[in-house]
């Protein structure tokens, strides 16, 4: 389903770095970040139970149903590593304090699978296993975090080829978990995504968060190329950090010295990349402002309680049992074949000049209107016929068969669609993702 935020943000006149984590003493109650799920897909869970120990406790592992993406690749990687997969659930957490007095929020409290997929990684002919998980590190101990992995057959035996860790660095030199599925204390959002850039695959890990009990954004970004059958950090990515308050300077469209200070060099690595000039914030991240980039994986914490609720919390003490985990894994909407990312090559003081829907491929209207949201202004410059066919566009990728003639003749010259005889349209919206039914509505719109 796709979740809307809403948020009370506070308004700070100067930038501030934080020095400590979006300490006690900075508490604002003018910020909160909400996202709304069902309180019924909460309610089915357990909710989990705050410690006597030092942190705040594990979500209970059991669900009231079975994860639904064992796939293949999946059961594979589970072999290889003896992990269990763990995606596509939404795991209860509770926010309170702990025996130290110090707010936080209870863990996941299990390692696992949150994705696989095939993909022919090296493009010898052969797919490989590209592979994200949770768990066991071997550079901070006695923690667990994101893994990114690519499995590769030999011989009729599954091996791991490649593994790197997905680690953050604070205060200099401390190492920590990305993924916040323990001790967090923001409202957070990350998302994984592949691209192909330059004949060579990425993988990009990037989260956005603000402050759950205290005034702060944070931004972060890595990402990691395979090379000669290794996965390696991009040296362009290994300082795309942000910690403080307002974010917003960043993104403001005056701040044009690019050369000068810590920030400026991070935005000008980061549009070396050829991304587009960035503004990130909850469901606006890279993934949704470029074109030909591949989500595999969104995870999410957030909470259903309303800002009052979570100053009452700072101010009196008690627990809140109304936040969540969300793993979301898009393993079976990644296509087998992977465009090339266009590369905007532009920079935050440079103007910016979207590339037009439709102009990636010939073979298509919208290429990736299966992978990301489409905004309001690239709609409305499709103009009606081109509407209408990047529409059909959608249905076409599931395999409708249209009666019309000259749909019919316009989609059997891609090489890409295969009819489906006999799928009607209702079984084929039931397919659609999240992508596809945002973009198919908001094309609605202005057809």
């Amino acid at each position: 389903m796709k979740k809307q935020w809403c948020a009370a943000m506070c308004i700070i006149s100067a930038a501030v770095l934080i020095t400590g984590f979006f300490p006690e003493a900075a508490v604002s109650q003018d910020l909160c970040r909400i996202q709304q799920v069902s309180a019924a897909s909460i309610q089915d869970n357990q909710a989990a139970n705050l410690s006597n120990g030092d942190d705040m406790g594990s979500a209970e592992t059991e669900e009231t149903s079975a994860p639904q993406n064992q796939t293949e690749p999946v059961e594979i990687v589970a072999s290889v590593k003896n992990l269990a997969y763990m995606g596509n659930r939404i795991y209860p957490l509770t926010a309170g304090r702990d025996s130290g007095n110090n707010l936080g929020v209870s863990s996941v409290g299990q390692t696992g699978i949150l994705y696989a997929a095939e993909l022919d990684m090296d493009e010898d002919g052969n797919k490989e296993i590209l592979a994200v998980t949770y768990e066991n590190s071997s550079q901070i101990a006695g923690e667990n975090t994101i893994h990114l992995s690519i499995l590769k057959q030999s011989d009729g035996n599954w091996n791991v080829l490649t593994e790197t860790e997905v680690l953050g660095t604070k205060y200099g030199d401390t190492l920590y978990d990305v993924s916040f599925m323990k001790d967090s204390s923001i409202y957070y959002e990350g998302s994984v995504f592949l691209r192909k850039y330059n004949g060579k695959y990425e993988i990009f890990y990037e989260y956005y968060g603000e402050g759950m009990f205290a005034t702060g954004q944070t931004w972060f970004m890595r990402g990691f190329r395979f090379e000669n059958n290794t996965l390696s950090v991009i040296p362009e990515t290994e300082n795309i950090f942000y910690e403080g308050s307002p974010i917003t300077m960043l993104w403001d469209e005056t701040y044009d010295d690019i050369d000068a200070g810590t920030y400026g060099g991070m935005l000008n690595n980061y549009c070396s990349l050829g991304f587009q000039r960035p503004n990130i914030s909850f469901e606006h991240m890279t993934m949704n402002q470029n074109q030909n980039l591949y989500l595999m994986l969104r995870l999410i914490l957030g909470s259903d309680s309303s800002k009052e609720e979570v100053a009452a919390l700072v101010s009196n003490g008690g627990t809140l049992d109304t936040l969540w985990y969300d793993i979301q894994d898009y393993s079976e909407a990644m296509p087998e074949d992977i465009m090339e990312f266009p590369g905007q090559q532009s920079t935050p003081a440079a103007q910016e000049q979207p590339q037009a829907a439709g102009t990636a491929s010939s073979e298509y209207i919208i290429p990736d209107s299966n992978t990301r949201y489409l905004s309001d202004s690239e709609a409305a410059a499709l103009g009606a016929e081109k509407l209408q066919l990047a529409i059909n566009e959608i249905y076409a990728r599931h395999g409708r068969v249209f009666t019309n003639a000259d749909n019919s003749a316009y989609f059997s010259s891609k090489s890409w669609y295969q009819p489906v005889q006999g799928k009607t349209d209702a079984q084929i919206e039931a397919e659609f993702n999240e992508y596809e039914k945002a973009n198919v509505d908001l094309m609605n719109k202005y057809r």
